[in-house]
């Protein structure tokens, strides 16, 4: 069996309301020289007989199963681990690869040898596939502390993943921003500023579900990103917040942002729900941005998503004459 060009690895946990679309979407990409390693992570609902069917329709789905559920970081380390290709892309059972997402990305692999991992621009849809959220280039043009790409877009070498440590098992959320961080440290990281993928706003998903322990978790991913800016990461992965009631505003841009993701899935963002049990709240630029956007997002998610949508694709367009249409950028941490 020849090597093939690239492996994608898809952990799969109950993935079964959109999995037909994410695998049809890798099946259908303009580059065909690939490996598709998916594991089901225990699923529970129909996901392994959709497996079943795809494997038996494309010979280039290798499946395994664990007993599970464990986590996304060892799910995929174990995926990563089974792998024979050289480059590794990430896909996420809920969203969508554009037809020219690989081609463009290895693209860019071939042509810059320091580069370690690549990313893409994506666009935000609903749970029908309809764009909610249009591409957004703005932090194409300034460093910053968080990838301007989403984990199931990203596409890596395997020798600098091993190098580094792969995923940290410890981590249960942020386990992408984790890594980026260790990779960026270990070469370059290139944005392609094409929206080729697509990331799925929907209720079931995990990136809109709010409880005490998401915020924990959420503030412990702003801690750890903001020590790097002071000593890189060493691959010890990110520690348990300590003393939460200092780092009110971690807590409070943590609540913003699941409420953000809350908005663009189409349902009211539940801030102010939020923002009501929070114990240490100081009067600020950033308390007053989540109260603004809790009462709109309130009183009237719709035209909040609508009015973002707006600003968002102005800001996309204005940064647009200072990017060449499609070259990639170099992201750099802030």
């Amino acid at each position: 069996m020849s090597v093939p060009q690239l492996s994608v690895v898809l952990p799969v946990y109950n993935g079964a309301r959109f999995l037909d679309e994410a695998i049809h979407s890798i099946a259908a990409q303009t580059f065909s020289d690939f490996e598709l390693l998916i594991l089901d992570d225990g699923s529970t609902d129909h996901s392994a007989a959709l497996l079943q069917d795809w494997a038996r329709r494309d010979d280039r789905i290798r499946l395994s199963y664990y007993p599970g559920p464990t986590s996304v970081a060892r799910a995929c380390n174990r995926l990563v681990r089974a792998a024979r290709a050289p480059l590794v892309a990430r896909m996420d059972q809920d969203d969508v690869s554009l037809p020219d997402r690989f081609r463009r990305q290895l693209e860019i692999f071939a042509s810059q040898p320091r580069v370690v991992l690549v990313g893409t621009m994506w666009k935000g849809i609903d749970y029908r596939g309809r764009q909610v959220r249009p591409r957004d280039r703005w932090r194409l043009i300034r460093r910053s502390r968080f990838a301007p790409f989403t984990h199931g877009s990203a596409m890596l070498r395997r020798a600098t993943f091993d190098r580094v440590g792969g995923y940290c098992e410890r981590i249960r959320f942020g386990e992408d921003v984790d890594l980026f961080l260790r990779l960026a440290a270990a070469g370059q990281v290139m944005v392609c500023p094409e929206a080729l993928y697509a990331y799925r706003y929907h209720a079931d998903g995990t990136s809109i579900t709010l409880t005490d322990k998401r915020i924990e978790l959420a503030v412990s991913v702003y801690r750890h990103v903001a020590r790097h800016a002071v000593a890189p990461s060493s691959g010890a992965g990110i520690e348990p917040a300590e003393e939460p009631e200092q780092c009110s505003d971690c807590r409070l841009r943590a609540i913003v942002s699941h409420g953000a993701n809350r908005v663009w899935s189409g349902q009211k963002a539940g801030i102010l729900r939020q923002l009501r049990s929070e114990p240490h709240l100081r009067l600020n630029v950033v308390l007053l941005r989540a109260l603004a956007y809790g009462i709109w997002g309130e009183l009237s998610p719709q035209t909040l998503r609508s009015t973002l949508a707006i600003l968002i694709g102005i800001r996309d367009r204005m940064v647009a004459l200072r990017l060449q249409s499609s070259q990639a950028v170099e992201w750099r941490y802030e």
